[in-house]
């Protein structure tokens, strides 16, 4: 069937009952309106490449998105094509090719893929990965990472430092550094492969970024605000920040901590080398004080402080925050603090305990020993880490509840 197409004609077409209609135009005789069954139109091309004896049937593009006369315009310039020898397929689909490579190649869908092989298995993946979208992915998402420079990765980092962010910053920057790093390894497919990376030369002196350690101790005042206000945040939450106070352990050892980590019989903890920052396995032995906070909480799941024990603790900004507004209530002055804080609280105490050997407060909080002595004394010091933890909760517990003027507070032989 053949007619001059109109705009109003191919809207009005009635799909068939059954196969495919197919009106050829006048004016361009070898473009047609395709029709299917289920009511699809599109306009087709056929015809035959140059040098081949068999027609080729191409589809020019759906009838909803183009006039009649663009259709026509795209037919001439295919025929054009054909009767030159190329085969406006091989086109296409080298063209599709390239929209796919493009798409692959964002940076956007480059640090999804360095997200999913490298960061999720971290003990610190989540956070690694909410840091990357939040500020590499939402600077360059939709960018090819081959047109990424220096000068971008430097301009963010700027932007970052300027914020009054400079922790942050070093943080960002050593992201790039090592996702960029990840894009460019000879490992990586060589048509995914990035030929140069735009961070390899940055550094935290270009942005003069300090490394300096935090040196905020925590007041007896502020160790007992803590204490009690987390007495009112309900269980879990309440025991898991005393837990913290107790043991000096990192906010997400503890958070993370399971049933089948501890050992009741042996009165121990034993951490395991993958949830560590050390990468080592790690006893913490229990004290007292520990064992009764722990026995009072129900094993309804794997996690003993998350929610519902089905998922270890997190969110821990927003539970500070809920745990600030309790503390600012009793306490309104108090400085500002982080939960890293309690660790260091907690080091600072034993480390004012005359007799706790050096060597064991570092033990404690699971510090990395000297090479040495990770070579040559494997001994667990159990007994010296639970004295020291006993002595650190019995001079807490005088914190918290601090004895009357007329009373000295003695401590019970063991």
């Amino acid at each position: 069937m053949r007619r001059q197409l109109t705009d109003t004609g191919v809207r009005k077409l009635a799909p068939p009952a059954s196969g495919r209609l197919e009106i050829y135009d006048v004016i361009v005789p070898w473009m047609a309106v395709r029709v299917t069954p289920n009511g699809h139109k599109s306009f087709v091309a056929r015809a035959r490449i140059k040098g081949q004896d068999r027609p080729i049937r191409y589809t020019i593009g759906p009838a909803s998105l183009l006039t009649v006369a663009d259709a026509r315009q795209r037919a001439r310039d295919v025929l054009l094509k054909m009767q030159a020898g190329a085969d406006p397929r091989q086109e296409k689909r080298a063209q599709e090719a390239a929209i796919e490579r493009r798409k692959r190649s964002t940076f956007a869908a480059v640090a999804e893929k360095y997200i999913a092989d490298h960061v999720e298995g971290l003990r610190t993946g989540a956070r690694t990965a909410a840091d990357i979208r939040r500020y590499l992915t939402a600077a360059w998402g939709h960018t090819p990472i081959e047109s990424i420079n220096s000068d971008d990765v430097a301009e963010l980092v700027q932007a970052i430092v300027a914020d009054g962010k400079p922790v942050m910053a070093d943080r960002v920057l050593v992201y790039a550094k090592h996702l960029f790093k990840w894009a460019a390894s000879p490992a990586r497919p060589r048509d995914e492969r990035l030929q140069v990376n735009p961070a390899a030369n940055l550094s935290p002196r270009d942005f003069a970024i300090k490394h300096e350690p935090r040196q905020v101790v925590l007041s007896a005042d502020h160790l007992r605000a803590i204490w009690n206000g987390a007495g009112q945040l309900g269980e879990p939450l309440a025991s898991y920040f005393k837990m913290l106070l107790l043991s000096g352990q990192r906010r997400s050892e503890i958070g993370g901590l399971q049933w089948s980590e501890i050992d009741f019989g042996e009165g121990v903890i034993v951490f395991p080398a993958d949830r560590m920052k050390t990468g080592r396995a790690h006893e913490l032995p229990l004290t007292g004080a520990m064992i009764e906070l722990l026995q009072k909480m129900p094993q309804i799941g794997p996690y003993v402080f998350g929610p519902r024990g089905q998922r270890a603790v997190a969110n821990f900004d927003r539970l500070k925050k809920r745990l600030d507004r309790l503390i600012a209530e009793a306490y309104p002055d108090l400085p500002a603090w982080t939960i890293h804080d309690i660790r260091r609280a907690v080091r600072t105490g034993l480390g004012a305990i005359p007799s706790i050997p050096h060597d064991i407060r570092e033990l404690v909080v699971a510090h990395i020993p000297p090479v040495l002595s990770r070579t040559y004394d494997l001994h667990d010091y159990r007994d010296e880490k639970r004295q020291a933890l006993t002595l650190w909760s019995e001079r807490l517990a005088r914190i918290i509840e601090p004895p009357t003027d007329n009373v000295t507070a003695l401590r019970v032989a063991r």
